[in-house]
Order: structure tokens, then sequence, then C-alpha cells
């Protein structure tokens, strides 16, 4: 029954994440019901791996000796950053309810199938966002922010773009393939997800999309001898259909982009503006990756300030790590992940190679969001933070179970189902 309840409770949680209203110390009702999700697992008596907790219990001792060290130097914090101790909490936390969760292929389609379809309304929310600024039902920032937000004022459109832009190259290289859309349906989805991410008028889900590309391309092109690139006849049917559906909507609705561009033209604007070195954002950055230097420099490099560290927004995890915990839980936090990964490579090495290509679009999903968070901190987001590490995770563990023969018995006994779930 635990493990009944704590699988709904999962699927309830990806319906409410992107709910914006905040209680105290911005706690979320997406919060209340994780904590809620993790209590419920600590029931279904989960198996836990010894070396990652040693290495979690050791990052949070470090960040409450840096926090005590920044009470000496500096000062009280601030009363709002206890809430850190909950985020650190959540992205080290997620991983592993998923892991004891997640039991039955069908389960890993459910987690997927739902990702997807609120991936597709939040790309809709940018569409209705627009209209309903410009008919002057809200009032807020011309650049959108997830729904139900308390104030629509101060945008969060950098990191909707980077939630956007992840999911995005998630379809193209994973969840396509994972449901086998046809081309019309993917079309529409790859467009409306585009569309939805210009207008957030941010750069991040875009360099995202770059990325992943310039990642492909390099890989295709070292594997490029072994490509054996084939179209069964009724593919290129559908393909050259498709191209031709797409090409006559695109001249037919000419006067209608037009229109688009006119009335968008700034966020779109934004959206390519790549001149970094002018930029105030990125110059922004800098100067904040300067000042958790400083704030190191201040009690040792190896240790840092824990709550006390001068900003509670770094804008990168690099910056905010350093200034938390300093050098010892940078390394540490690398660490824990890079365990994750190490082992699961270990495993699947020499697997067959449907399971070898999954773990390389894990790769790249992995990559991609490190890179996005050394542009922000978005993983201490949990709005942010808990679909992308749901989508990882539950990939992971696709892999895991693909690679195992008790994962497909277990697939199909039913008396096993029945005996787990009642």
């Amino acid at each position: 029954m635990p493990l009944k309840i704590s699988f709904l409770l999962l699927c309830v949680c990806i319906l409410v994440f992107p709910i914006n209203y905040s209680f105290a110390l911005s706690l979320r009702l997406f919060d209340i019901l994780y904590i809620l999700l993790f209590i419920v697992v600590l029931f279904t008596n989960p198996k836990v791996n010894k070396l990652l907790l040693i290495l979690v219990i050791f990052i949070f001792i470090v960040f409450f000796i840096s926090t005590l060290n920044g009470l000496i130097i500096k000062g009280p914090f601030e009363t709002n950053k206890i809430v850190f101790v909950y985020k650190y909490f959540l992205i080290f936390s997620l991983p592993w309810v998923v892991v004891n969760i997640i039991k039955y292929d069908h389960q890993i389609r459910r987690i997927n199938s739902l990702l997807l379809i609120v991936y597709f309304l939040l790309c809709i929310w940018v569409y209705v966002y627009s209209y309903l600024l410009y008919n002057g039902t809200i009032i807020g920032n011309i650049r959108p922010s997830f729904p139900l937000s308390n104030d629509y004022i101060y945008s969060d459109a950098h990191m909707y773009s980077s939630y956007l832009g992840f999911f995005l190259v998630a379809y193209i290289f994973y969840l396509r393939h994972y449901f086998n859309h046809r081309q019309p349906l993917i079309l529409f989805i790859l467009i409306n997800g585009l569309m939805a991410l210009l207008l957030t008028g941010s750069r991040t889900g875009i360099v995202l999309v770059l990325l992943s590309i310039f990642i492909y391309l390099i890989y295709f092109l070292i594997k490029l001898p072994k490509f054996k690139i084939s179209f069964s006849k009724r593919k290129l049917i559908s393909l050259i259909a498709t191209s031709i559906v797409f090409i006559f909507s695109l001249l037919y609705f000419t006067e209608y982009i037009n229109d688009f561009y006119q009335n968008y033209e700034k966020l779109i604007s934004r959206a390519f503006n790549f001149q970094f070195s002018t930029d105030q954002s990125s110059l922004g950055r800098i100067k904040k990756l300067e000042l958790s230097i400083e704030d190191i420099n201040l009690s040792g490099v190896f240790i840092g300030l824990g709550l006390s560290s001068s900003l509670i927004w770094y804008d990168g995890l690099l910056s905010v790590l350093l200034a938390h915990g300093g050098v010892i839980l940078l390394i540490s936090v690398l660490l824990f992940y890079w365990f994750i990964f190490l082992s699961l490579y270990i495993k699947i090495k020499n697997a067959k190679l449907e399971v070898v290509k999954l773990f390389r679009v894990l790769s790249l999903l992995v990559i991609i969001y490190f890179f996005a968070n050394i542009i922000t901190e978005y993983i201490f987001i949990s709005r942010n933070a808990f679909p992308i590490l749901l989508l990882i995770s539950n990939l992971y563990v696709s892999i895991k179970y693909k690679n195992s023969l008790t994962f497909n018995k277990v697939i199909y006994s039913k008396k096993h189902y029945n005996d787990l779930y009642g």
C-alpha cells in the first residue's frame, strides 16, 4: 500500500509543480506534497546506497559547519535563507525517491506521459499569458512566468526558458522515440515548443537546444562511418507529405507570422541576443562569481559562509556552492552525482545497443542541465529542478532495469504485482 500511495503522490507532484503560488519561506504546494511523499517512501522499506548516504551526510555537515563559520565571521543571516536546507534536501533525495518508487515499466511510461503533457500545457500557457496580459486581464511583465504566480511583475522567464529548452531537447532525443510519435505530431510539438521558447525572451533555453545539437553533430561526425541511413517507403512518404503541409501552411500564414513577429519583436530579439561582453545579465554573473570567491576567501577557501553568504542568489551553481560551503562542498556535490553516473556506466558498458543508446541520451541531458546551472542555479528552484531531475532519474531507472533480466520478469509477473500493490 505505501508503494501505491507514493507513486500516486509522485504523479500528483508532476501535476502541481508548475503552480507558482508561494507560502511562507517561498514554499509552494508542490514542496508540501514532496515532503509528504518522502515520508511515505520511508515506510516502503527503501534501499539505501551506503556510500551515497555517507556522502550526503558529509555534504550537510560541511554546509552546517560553513553556516556556523559564517555566523562567527559575518553575524546573523536572513531567515528566508533557511529554505536552502530544504533545497539541498530536494536535489539529493529526489533521485533516491524515484529509484525506490519506480518498479514497473508501465510506471516509467506513466511518468513520461505526465511530464510530456505538463510540458505541452506549459508551452500553451505562454500564449495564454500573452493573451491575458495584452487583454488587460492580468498585470505583469511582458516575459511570462509560471502559472498562478503571486504576481506577474517579477518574471521568472529565464527559469521558464531553461525548463522549456531542456524538455524540447528531451523530446527531440528521447520522448518522441519513446512514444513512437509520427512526423505530424512531432512537427507540431517541436514548433509549439520552439515558439513558446522564443516568447520567454530568454537565451538559456535557446542555448540548451543549440548546445545539444552541437554535441550531437560532433557525435555524428565521429560515428559517421558506422551510420547506416535508410528510409522505408512509408516513412519517406510520410516525411514528404508532412514537409509539403508545413510549407503550404507557412505560405498561407505568412501575414500572421509577420504580425506575430512585429508584436513580439523585443522578446524574440532578446532571446537571440548573444553579445555577452556587453550584456548586463552576463556581466552581473561574473561579478557575483567574484563575490562568491571573496566570501570563501574570508573563510579559508575550503569551507564557505553557509547561510551567512553575501547573496541569496549568485546566478550560477558553482558560485552558490562555493559561497555556501567552499571548495569542499563543490567537490562533494559533483562527486555525489558522478558516483551515480559512473555506477550506471559500469553496469551497462557491455550492454545491448538499445541500452547504450539510452545511456547516451542520459549523458546528453545531464551535460546540458549541468551547463544550464553554470548559467544560473536552476537546480535550487523546485519548479525547474523537480521535472528535470525526475525525467533524468526516470530514464536512469529505465536504463538500469532494461539491462536487468529481473526487471523484465517483474513486468510480466502478475502475482508479484498483486503481492506488492494488493
